[in-house]
């Protein structure tokens, strides 16, 4: 029996690690960051999870305003930003939710929602399209998609991409896929992956003739809602999946001034 020796076997080991390393790595399309991932999804497969997974969340926090122009109005303003982002070949979708908590949030594929709720709190079109434009760094990002690396996420968003959810009961499928996009929507984001929206926003922002003073002026806005209670509304909306804070404003401040002040 032949004996593989002690060094020649540690040797083995890290090469099948640099190996596995390699093939778990995938590239931030918005910052061209190398990222560790334990599988990638395909455009195909993030549409996919997008597609099946947004008209059930959708639905569950009271269907779209019911306002065509206004529906327009924002698809206009997220279609012309994300014409300038890193990833404008995605069919982005932008809907009005009819919710009266202020709140905004991005499934994989481009599907990008803002509530009533978060709209009335707006004072301007600069505004809204900093808000579209944090939501649509977040897809380009991929980040949504990073947060499906966890064990249940994956496993859900394997179903819901095969369309078998454990058999092909439609039933079965559309439960499994609401799920999953609750479970999306609901998870926080990084402090990390919000200042990577926060500044690729704000650029796509400038490339889409836009005011990026304007992120500034949204972001000082949710401070004193931060650092003044928020209310219970706030608080369990938009900034328990999107956490903020005066740092997060003075580093954006910064990066507006240091990049787009003329």
């Amino acid at each position: 029996m032949m004996r593989i020796r002690p060094k020649r076997l540690l040797s083995l080991f890290f090469s099948l690690a640099l190996l596995a390393l390699a093939a778990g790595c995938a590239v931030n399309p918005a910052t061209g960051d190398r990222q560790l991932a334990l599988f990638t999804l395909s455009p195909q497969e993030e549409a996919a999870i997008g597609a099946k997974t947004f008209p059930r969340v959708v639905q569950t926090m009271g269907g779209a305003y019911p306002d065509r122009e206004l529906a327009k109005y924002v698809d206009k303003v997220g279609r012309r930003l994300g014409s300038v982002s890193h990833r404008p070949e995605l069919n982005y979708t932008f809907t009005v939710v009819n919710d009266s908590s202020p709140n905004a949030f991005a499934l994989p594929g481009g599907y990008i929602a803002l509530t009533r709720g978060l709209l009335v709190n707006l004072e301007n079109e600069s505004q809204m399209a900093a808000v579209l434009g944090h939501e649509i760094a977040h897809v380009t990002a991929r980040h949504a998609s990073q947060g499906l690396q966890r064990g249940t996420l994956l496993n859900m968003a394997l179903a819901v991409v095969s369309g078998t959810a454990g058999g092909s009961d439609y039933g079965i499928l559309a439960e499994q896929a609401g799920a999953l996009g609750a479970k999306l929507i609901d998870r926080s984001y990084s402090r990390d992956q919000e200042r990577e929206s926060d500044r690729i926003g704000i650029d796509y922002m400038a490339a889409a003739g836009y005011d990026p003073y304007g992120a500034v002026q949204l972001q000082e806005f949710f401070v004193e809602k931060v650092e003044g209670g928020g209310g219970s509304s706030w608080l369990t909306g938009l900034f328990r999946s999107h956490p903020f804070s005066r740092e997060r404003l003075e580093r954006n401040r910064d990066y507006v001034w240091q990049n787009y002040r003329d």
